[in-house]
Protein backbone atom coordinates (compact mmCIF):
# COMPACT_ATOMS: atom_id res chain seq x y z
CA UNK A 1 0.00 0.00 0.00
CA UNK A 2 1.62 3.21 -1.39
CA UNK A 3 -0.17 6.76 -1.44
CA UNK A 4 0.45 10.13 -2.03
CA UNK A 5 -1.71 12.62 -1.40
CA UNK A 6 -1.63 16.49 -1.53
CA UNK A 7 -3.46 18.66 0.20
CA UNK A 8 -2.89 22.74 0.08
CA UNK A 9 0.05 22.40 1.02
CA UNK A 10 0.73 19.04 2.44
CA UNK A 11 1.54 16.00 0.89
CA UNK A 12 0.67 12.80 2.76
CA UNK A 13 3.22 10.00 2.38
CA UNK A 14 3.42 6.25 3.70
CA UNK A 15 6.52 5.88 4.94
CA UNK A 16 6.22 1.94 4.71
CA UNK A 17 5.58 -0.49 1.77
CA UNK A 18 2.48 -1.03 4.22
CA UNK A 19 -0.01 -4.07 2.91
CA UNK A 20 -3.04 -4.42 5.32
CA UNK A 21 -5.56 -7.28 4.16
CA UNK A 22 -8.43 -6.13 3.13
CA UNK A 23 -7.58 -2.51 2.64
CA UNK A 24 -8.56 -0.98 -0.61
CA UNK A 25 -7.09 2.38 -1.78
CA UNK A 26 -9.47 4.30 -4.08
CA UNK A 27 -8.22 6.17 -6.03
CA UNK A 28 -9.61 10.03 -7.42
CA UNK A 29 -10.43 10.76 -11.33
CA UNK A 30 -9.97 7.68 -12.63
CA UNK A 31 -11.16 7.26 -16.00
CA UNK A 32 -14.29 4.47 -16.71
CA UNK A 33 -11.77 1.64 -17.69
CA UNK A 34 -9.38 2.47 -14.65
CA UNK A 35 -12.52 2.09 -13.09
CA UNK A 36 -12.99 -1.31 -14.34
CA UNK A 37 -9.42 -2.21 -14.03
CA UNK A 38 -10.27 -1.02 -9.81
CA UNK A 39 -13.16 -3.62 -9.89
CA UNK A 40 -11.20 -6.36 -11.11
CA UNK A 41 -8.30 -6.14 -9.05
CA UNK A 42 -10.52 -5.45 -5.66
CA UNK A 43 -12.23 -8.74 -6.90
CA UNK A 44 -9.21 -10.88 -7.57
CA UNK A 45 -7.84 -9.98 -4.23
CA UNK A 46 -10.97 -10.30 -1.72
CA UNK A 47 -10.88 -13.97 -1.61
CA UNK A 48 -7.75 -13.99 -0.12
CA UNK A 49 -8.50 -11.00 2.12
CA UNK A 50 -12.34 -12.13 3.20
CA UNK A 51 -12.63 -15.94 1.98
CA UNK A 52 -14.77 -16.95 -0.22
CA UNK A 53 -17.50 -17.96 2.60
CA UNK A 54 -19.43 -15.84 4.99
CA UNK A 55 -19.73 -16.40 9.08
CA UNK A 56 -23.43 -17.83 7.08
CA UNK A 57 -21.35 -20.57 5.46
CA UNK A 58 -22.75 -19.68 2.29
CA UNK A 59 -20.65 -18.83 -0.47
CA UNK A 60 -19.34 -15.69 -1.25
CA UNK A 61 -19.36 -14.26 -5.42
CA UNK A 62 -18.39 -11.40 -7.41
CA UNK A 63 -22.24 -10.34 -7.07
CA UNK A 64 -22.35 -10.32 -3.40
CA UNK A 65 -19.42 -7.70 -2.99
CA UNK A 66 -19.65 -5.75 -6.65
CA UNK A 67 -22.52 -3.54 -5.12
CA UNK A 68 -20.09 -2.30 -2.48
CA UNK A 69 -17.24 -2.04 -4.56
CA UNK A 70 -19.38 0.43 -6.50
CA UNK A 71 -20.50 1.98 -4.04
CA UNK A 72 -17.03 2.95 -2.91
CA UNK A 73 -16.25 4.57 -6.80
CA UNK A 74 -19.29 6.73 -5.82
CA UNK A 75 -18.04 7.97 -3.04
CA UNK A 76 -14.52 8.77 -4.00
CA UNK A 77 -16.10 10.81 -6.98
CA UNK A 78 -18.03 13.27 -4.67
CA UNK A 79 -15.96 12.99 -1.57
CA UNK A 80 -14.13 15.93 -0.81
CA UNK A 81 -11.40 13.57 1.55
CA UNK A 82 -7.64 13.34 0.33
CA UNK A 83 -7.84 9.52 0.51
CA UNK A 84 -10.00 6.66 0.79
CA UNK A 85 -9.82 3.36 1.31
CA UNK A 86 -12.35 1.03 1.56
CA UNK A 87 -11.59 -1.51 4.32
CA UNK A 88 -13.14 -4.84 4.56
CA UNK A 89 -12.01 -6.34 7.42
CA UNK A 90 -13.67 -9.44 8.12
CA UNK A 91 -15.59 -12.12 6.44
CA UNK A 92 -19.30 -11.18 6.01
CA UNK A 93 -18.83 -9.74 3.23
CA UNK A 94 -19.35 -6.23 4.52
CA UNK A 95 -16.84 -3.25 4.47
CA UNK A 96 -16.13 0.35 5.76
CA UNK A 97 -14.37 3.31 4.52
CA UNK A 98 -11.09 5.14 5.79
CA UNK A 99 -11.27 8.94 4.97
CA UNK A 100 -7.72 10.26 4.96
CA UNK A 101 -8.51 14.22 5.66
CA UNK A 102 -6.55 17.36 5.73
CA UNK A 103 -8.32 20.80 6.66
CA UNK A 104 -7.55 24.01 8.53
CA UNK A 105 -7.26 23.66 12.28
CA UNK A 106 -10.17 26.40 12.43
CA UNK A 107 -12.65 24.71 10.71
CA UNK A 108 -11.82 21.21 12.26
CA UNK A 109 -14.46 19.38 14.14
CA UNK A 110 -14.99 19.79 17.95
CA UNK A 111 -14.68 17.07 19.22
CA UNK A 112 -16.38 17.70 22.68
CA UNK A 113 -19.71 18.83 20.76
CA UNK A 114 -19.94 15.86 19.10
CA UNK A 115 -19.94 14.03 22.77
CA UNK A 116 -16.65 11.94 21.31
CA UNK A 117 -14.74 9.47 23.88
CA UNK A 118 -11.02 10.39 23.09
CA UNK A 119 -7.64 9.67 24.42
CA UNK A 120 -3.99 10.45 23.64
CA UNK A 121 -2.51 8.68 20.94
CA UNK A 122 1.22 9.18 19.37
CA UNK A 123 2.02 8.30 15.58
CA UNK A 124 5.92 7.94 15.04
CA UNK A 125 5.70 10.04 11.67
CA UNK A 126 3.78 12.54 12.79
CA UNK A 127 3.47 13.23 16.60
CA UNK A 128 0.77 13.38 19.90
CA UNK A 129 -2.72 13.50 18.97
CA UNK A 130 -6.39 12.02 19.55
CA UNK A 131 -8.32 9.03 19.28
CA UNK A 132 -12.20 10.54 19.14
CA UNK A 133 -14.70 7.38 19.09
CA UNK A 134 -18.42 7.87 18.61
CA UNK A 135 -20.99 5.39 19.27
CA UNK A 136 -24.70 5.78 17.69
CA UNK A 137 -27.74 3.41 17.51
CA UNK A 138 -30.23 3.56 14.32
CA UNK A 139 -33.01 1.33 13.43
CA UNK A 140 -33.21 -0.45 10.28
CA UNK A 141 -35.81 -2.40 9.34
CA UNK A 142 -37.31 -2.41 12.80
CA UNK A 143 -33.90 -3.86 14.57
CA UNK A 144 -31.91 -1.29 16.99
CA UNK A 145 -27.63 -1.15 15.45
CA UNK A 146 -25.42 -0.10 17.22
CA UNK A 147 -22.70 2.33 14.96
CA UNK A 148 -19.68 3.44 15.60
CA UNK A 149 -16.94 5.75 14.06
CA UNK A 150 -12.95 6.23 15.14
CA UNK A 151 -11.15 9.62 14.50
CA UNK A 152 -7.06 10.04 14.66
CA UNK A 153 -6.50 13.53 14.83
CA UNK A 154 -3.44 15.18 14.59
CA UNK A 155 -3.08 19.36 14.45
CA UNK A 156 -0.46 21.74 15.13
CA UNK A 157 -2.05 24.95 15.50
CA UNK A 158 -2.64 25.37 12.06
CA UNK A 159 -3.39 22.62 9.77
CA UNK A 160 -5.22 19.39 10.99
CA UNK A 161 -4.95 15.38 9.89
CA UNK A 162 -7.95 12.81 10.41
CA UNK A 163 -7.65 9.25 9.80
CA UNK A 164 -11.25 8.09 10.20
CA UNK A 165 -13.24 5.04 10.01
CA UNK A 166 -16.29 6.64 9.26
CA UNK A 167 -19.67 5.66 10.82
CA UNK A 168 -20.55 2.08 10.19
CA UNK A 169 -21.78 -1.31 12.46
CA UNK A 170 -19.91 -0.99 15.56
CA UNK A 171 -18.36 -4.50 14.85
CA UNK A 172 -17.12 -3.92 11.27
CA UNK A 173 -15.53 -0.45 13.15
CA UNK A 174 -13.71 -2.72 15.83
CA UNK A 175 -12.59 -5.30 12.98
CA UNK A 176 -11.21 -2.28 11.55
CA UNK A 177 -9.47 -0.54 13.70
CA UNK A 178 -6.43 -2.37 14.00
CA UNK A 179 -5.32 -1.75 10.50
CA UNK A 180 -6.41 1.56 11.20
CA UNK A 181 -3.38 2.16 13.74
CA UNK A 182 -1.15 0.32 11.68
CA UNK A 183 -1.52 3.21 8.96
CA UNK A 184 -1.10 5.84 11.48
CA UNK A 185 2.30 4.19 12.41
CA UNK A 186 3.59 4.28 8.97
CA UNK A 187 2.48 7.60 7.40
CA UNK A 188 3.80 11.60 7.45
CA UNK A 189 2.74 14.83 5.79
CA UNK A 190 5.73 16.65 4.71
CA UNK A 191 5.04 20.31 2.75
CA UNK A 192 6.60 20.78 -0.80
CA UNK A 193 10.17 22.27 0.72
CA UNK A 194 10.36 19.28 2.50
CA UNK A 195 9.70 20.37 5.81
CA UNK A 196 7.78 17.51 8.17
CA UNK A 197 4.79 18.16 9.70
CA UNK A 198 4.97 17.56 13.46
CA UNK A 199 1.87 17.63 15.40
CA UNK A 200 1.47 19.27 18.79
CA UNK A 201 0.24 17.75 22.55
CA UNK A 202 -3.30 18.28 22.79
CA UNK A 203 -4.70 20.28 25.42
CA UNK A 204 -8.03 20.04 27.46
CA UNK A 205 -8.09 16.51 27.25
CA UNK A 206 -10.51 14.23 29.13
CA UNK A 207 -8.78 10.98 29.77
CA UNK A 208 -10.31 7.85 28.66
CA UNK A 209 -9.68 3.87 28.68
CA UNK A 210 -8.55 3.36 24.86
CA UNK A 211 -11.86 1.34 23.05
CA UNK A 212 -10.84 -2.43 23.68
CA UNK A 213 -11.39 -3.45 20.15
CA UNK A 214 -11.58 -6.96 21.72
CA UNK A 215 -14.70 -6.38 23.69
CA UNK A 216 -16.52 -5.80 20.51
CA UNK A 217 -15.28 -8.83 18.71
Amino acid sequence: MTALQQGSTWFLDVVDDLQIPGWFYVPGNMSSSEQREWLAACLEALPTAIGTRGYDGNEIGPDDVLPSLREALEIRSTSPSHGIFQVWPTRGPGSVFCHVTILDTAVAPRWSELDAVCHSIDAPHIGPGLQCSIEGVVERDGTRMDTASVHLVFDDGETTLMLSINESFAPLVAYALPGLVALMESVRMVDAGGRQFRSIAPSGLLEEAPWNVEDDQ
